[in-house]
């Protein structure tokens, strides 16, 4: 990938998800030539920092940096904001014109959706917003001056129904997350 990257959100919950090897924000290092993260969580941001990342806080729905980037990643983030459309016109401004946003949110629609609702254990973490589809969400990322290039449904990891039916080409309703990739319009 190389170039500049902005990571919206890196805190992920949680400062201590940084020693987890999945960390989102500590793989992309590894993808970018200069990663920027921000979050709003400050006491975080601050460990972070303390701990040699280039991270600063900030809110998503009211980005102000003094740059711009090639590619920016919200990673499960977009469903949390109050504001989503803010927040695509502030990655907008900080995109290069030949830049993408590559955004992930949870598939609403997943087969685990529905299992949780028929079995009345419905679980919907406090701090989401809302849900979004990909119709949804290609209407809002039109609505702002985004051109969405690709959605992929991102495989189950472990091995089970939702994995066999992602196998057999019914990722809709196998896949708990989903990933778009869009570029600005204008």
């Amino acid at each position: 990938m190389g170039g500049s990257l902005l990571d919206v959100g890196c805190v992920q919950h949680d400062a201590n998800e940084e020693s987890n090897p999945n960390w989102l924000h500590g793989h992309l290092y590894d993808l970018a030539d200069d990663v920027l993260g921000i979050d709003y969580l400050e006491s975080d941001v601050e460990r972070l920092q303390e701990a040699g990342y280039n991270v600063v806080a900030q809110n998503a729905e009211q980005l102000d940096l003094d740059e711009t980037f090639d590619t920016v990643v919200a990673g499960e983030l977009i469903e949390h904001l109050s504001n989503p459309g803010q927040f695509l016109d502030g990655v907008h401004d900080h995109l290069n014109p030949d830049g993408q946003l590559v955004l992930s949110t949870p598939n609403p629609w997943s087969l685990h959706r529905f299992y949780q609702t028929f079995s009345g254990e419905v679980y919907c973490n406090p701090e989401h917003a809302c849900w979004f589809d990909e119709r949804t969400l290609r209407q809002l990322l039109h609505r702002h001056d985004f051109e969405v290039n690709s959605v992929d449904y991102v495989e189950p990891p472990a091995w089970g129904i939702r994995k066999v039916l992602y196998r057999s080409g019914v990722k809709l309703l196998a896949s708990g997350v989903f990933v778009i990739i869009a570029t600005p319009t204008i």
